[in-house]
């Protein structure tokens, strides 16, 4: 699930960017597949490092519950 989401909103903004190009300058290789590819890698190592955090804090007990706010999972 959470692999699906992370490439649906990879895709919204890929996608924006592209609509962006129709009003901002940009070079030959700005949507290269080289580029994007580059672009995915670094975010998916960036949200791989995020939930690996959240993992460690979880399991750390760095994440704290008050009565105010709903448990993060």
């Amino acid at each position: 699930m959470a692999a699906g989401t992370f490439l649906a909103a990879f895709v919204v903004y890929e996608g924006v960017l592209f609509a962006a190009t129709s009003v901002l300058p940009s070079g030959q290789g700005a949507f290269s597949i080289a580029v994007i590819s580059q672009v995915l890698v670094i975010n998916a190592a960036a949200a791989a490092a995020l939930a690996l955090a959240h993992f460690l804090a979880a399991a750390l007990r760095l994440l704290f519950v008050t009565a105010d706010a709903p448990m993060l999972r």
